[in-house]
């Protein structure tokens, strides 16, 4: 089935009644955030009596800056057959390297909550 015929609800439902589809799978993409860490070096710059009673005895002018990109992405499983929703999960990858294996165990965690609950 082409694209185009999909776009239309009844043409989708016909195709999926005909080709015998019994659920559907839906991973999409919510959006990615930048998350920023600004740490301070708490290290004590002097001894402990220059520290005592001194508000400001520890040094902050040497700073680390991180920054993080965070990406959320929701998985939803649907009965076709009963039109309603089985599943539901929410994700954030914090490490762009592991989206993979993110999503990976959150299909992992699907597989197993429908298995608990005797629906595969």
């Amino acid at each position: 089935m082409d694209a185009e015929k999909l776009k239309d609800v009844e043409s989708a439902k016909e195709f999926v009644k005909k080709n015998g589809f019994d659920g559907a799978l839906v991973v999409k993409y919510l959006g990615t955030r930048q998350e920023v860490y600004d740490m301070p070096d708490l290290s004590p710059r002097m001894g402990f009596w220059g520290y005592y009673g001194h508000p400001y005895a520890f040094g902050f002018e040497s700073r680390s800056v991180d920054t993080r990109n965070i990406t959320s992405v929701e998985m939803t499983i649907f009965s076709l057959k009963e039109d309603k929703l089985i599943w539901s999960g929410y994700l954030e990858i914090r490490d762009p390297r592991d989206v993979d294996t993110s999503i990976s165990k959150l299909s992992e965690a699907a597989l197993n909550d429908l298995r608990k609950r005797g629906l595969l």
